[in-house]
């Protein structure tokens, strides 16, 4: 059988546009510029420009860079891909009260099934392009510094590398409670979370880790391992000679502990990317339609990649791999009509 015809058919394929995610939670972060300040590279070497006095910036990162033959605390500022010096700001402490609220995901006006399908088959429209920017947006759960679910999220710190079971199933119940929310919109059926999906998605983050493999390697999806561990789940037939099951994100971290909070972030972040078609590293280039280029993570959320099988549903598990400071993200999804075609054994 062609290969292309069956990979549609099974509609959960995404091999390329591996997305490198990072949340940016600008809003409690801007400095102020106290005296006229000039920009500097990460090498130390002047730019050539310089910010005016008054003028509010964000900031995203603070460290030491040197100049000469000294070290000064500098703070990157992403709109001008530039650091100024501490000495010649003031920084901005954010004074909004805390808020706890579910987050959730909403699609756009203009953001269709019949327009999302062209995209995928590599016509976006200006319109559908819109949408998406209007999507990102509109979305902001993942860059509201203030916001959280609740206040056990806050204080709920993870070791990315050693979830425990009962932190997986929250996680996984999370994220398909926000892709079941966009989906319904598209009056379309809800995905369901899986045991035997979360015992794959599993075995799934092992193979990488077993492999030394992540998103940061630019080598797309470890299909080799992915392969490998469907047929460990009882899978065979196309299950067991490509990636037809896995979607996947991811960020990097200095730390190997972060809180509940901070990890829904990203999870959020990293759906909005698949959902819109959003392929830039953080938040603030969300305007930049040009980074507005793949939609095969969105075909698979929203089963729509013109096959017999569009609308139907999955099955739902999330895992996380981990290599140096670079964390992959594991969105595995099953269709529930593969597990019947190509699945020996049980099912739960």
């Amino acid at each position: 059988m062609n290969k292309k015809i069956f990979i549609s058919a099974l509609g959960t394929l995404a091999l390329s546009g591996c997305f490198y995610s990072s949340t940016t939670q600008a809003a409690s972060k801007t400095l102020t510029v106290i005296k006229k300040a000039p920009l500097y590279y990460a090498n130390g070497k002047k730019t050539g420009k310089y910010l005016s006095v008054n003028k509010r910036v964000h900031y995203s990162l603070g460290k030491k860079i040197k100049i000469g033959e000294h070290n000064y605390d500098a703070y990157y500022i992403p709109s001008k891909k530039a650091w100024i010096l501490k000495k010649y700001i003031s920084l901005n402490k954010a004074k909004s009260k805390k808020v706890y609220q579910k987050a959730s995901l909403a699609l756009p006006n203009g953001y269709t099934r019949s327009e999302l399908l062209t995209a995928f088959k590599g016509h976006p429209s200006a319109k559908f392009k819109k949408a998406c920017i209007d999507g990102m947006n509109k979305n902001n759960f993942s860059r509201l510094a203030n916001v959280s679910e609740s206040k056990k999220d806050d204080k709920t710190k993870l070791k990315l590398d050693k979830l425990t079971n009962t932190q997986k199933r929250e996680l996984a119940n999370y994220t398909v409670k926000l892709i079941n929310q966009v989906r319904s919109q598209l009056n379309l059926p809800a995905w369901q979370y899986s045991s035997s999906a979360q015992t794959l998605a599993n075995d799934i983050a092992n193979q990488y880790k077993l492999a030394n493999w992540s998103i940061a390697d630019q080598r797309g999806h470890y299909i080799t391992g992915i392969t490998k561990a469907c047929k460990k789940n009882g899978f065979f037939g196309p299950l067991i000679e490509d990636n037809y099951v896995e979607n996947m994100a991811g960020f990097l971290s200095n730390t190997n502990t972060i809180t509940m909070t901070k990890l829904k972030k990203n999870i959020y972040f990293s759906l909005k990317q698949m959902i819109f078609g959003y392929a830039g590293s953080g938040e603030q280039g969300r305007s930049d339609t040009s980074k507005y280029v793949e939609w095969q993570h969105a075909a698979s959320i929203f089963n729509t990649q013109g096959s017999k099988h569009d609308g139907s549903w999955d099955y739902f598990g999330f895992s996380i791999s981990k290599k140096g400071k670079a964390y992959s993200l594991h969105f595995v999804c099953v269709p529930s009509f593969a597990v019947d075609l190509y699945h020996s054994g049980s099912w739960e």
